[in-house]
């Protein structure tokens, strides 16, 4: 939602609040007048141009409106949560692609990362939908007053909006920390776990990530050749010693993954 219509309805909204305290014979003469102007002209009324009418009837304003005060908070938190999130978002990948030439970056905690980000995304768009409002200490302490009329029930939109826009600064500062990294740096990727996992059920897992840009960039998903390559144990490989190039080679899956599973949810 754009602050235009965020600011008609804030602004429609709170003349109505203040039209409960007039009476209704006021009232009735104030839109009736309105109605007939609009007659005259040709032009069917609306919010617009019913408080286009009101400010005339009233004068110019000298002080901040309800709306005025209400938008410029909310540009505060938006703009806090984009600086949060993109201070986070380097210093979460640069935490991710730590690499001292010894131990490999491990693609499996870049898996739980991604599917971490990705449930924090949907729960924050479900919140909303249902209207839970998580973040109500957040916004009184930012300064924010719900009131009493439509805005009670839009908060928790806007709040969601401003979280996912700290989202979205979040997944682009990791993108381009990432790329970075990769041109700066030479990074050796591999996979491990625990688990007795076989490599096949694992690039049946990273084959299934990759569909939605397999066919776009071939590259960016790799193949069981590179999954079973880079396999690697906490004592070492004690079966191969493969080509120190083929760590690199998971880089590109790793944007993709990161730009589709962490940025693309926050930006829909």
């Amino acid at each position: 939602m754009t602050d235009n219509p965020l600011r008609l309805l804030l602004e429609f909204d709170s003349q109505a609040q203040r039209d409960r305290s007039q009476p209704p014979t006021f009232l009735h003469r104030r839109d009736r007048k309105f109605a007939l102007v609009c007659e005259e002209q040709g032009e069917a009324p609306d919010a617009a141009r019913w408080l286009a009418h009101l400010n005339r009837l009233s004068g110019p304003r000298t002080t901040p409106t309800s709306a005025d005060r209400t938008l410029a908070s909310w540009r505060r938190i938006n703009g806090g949560f984009a600086v949060s999130g993109a201070v986070a978002g380097t210093l979460a990948m640069a935490g991710l692609l730590f690499y001292d030439g010894g131990q490999r970056i491990n693609i499996t905690a870049f898996l739980a990362f991604v599917l971490l980000h990705l449930i924090f995304a949907l729960f924050t768009t479900v919140q909303a939908m249902a209207g839970w409002q998580p973040w109500r200490w957040l916004a009184r302490r930012l300064g924010v007053n719900p009131g009493d009329g439509a805005f009670t029930r839009l908060q928790p939109v806007l709040m969601a909006r401003a979280a996912h826009l700290g989202g979205i600064a979040f997944a682009i500062a990791g993108l381009f920390t990432l790329l970075a990294m990769v041109v700066l740096q030479d990074l050796a990727f591999g996979w491990s776990t625990t688990l007795d996992t076989a490599a096949t059920s694992y690039h049946g897992l990273v084959k299934a990530i990759a569909t939605p840009w397999a066919w776009l960039w071939p590259a960016a998903a790799p193949d069981l050749a590179l999954v079973e390559a880079t396999r690697f144990f906490r004592a070492g490989n004690p079966t191969a010693s493969p080509d120190p190039a083929l760590w690199g080679l998971w880089w590109p899956f790793v944007a993709m993954m990161w730009a589709t599973w962490v940025l693309l949810p926050r930006i829909i």
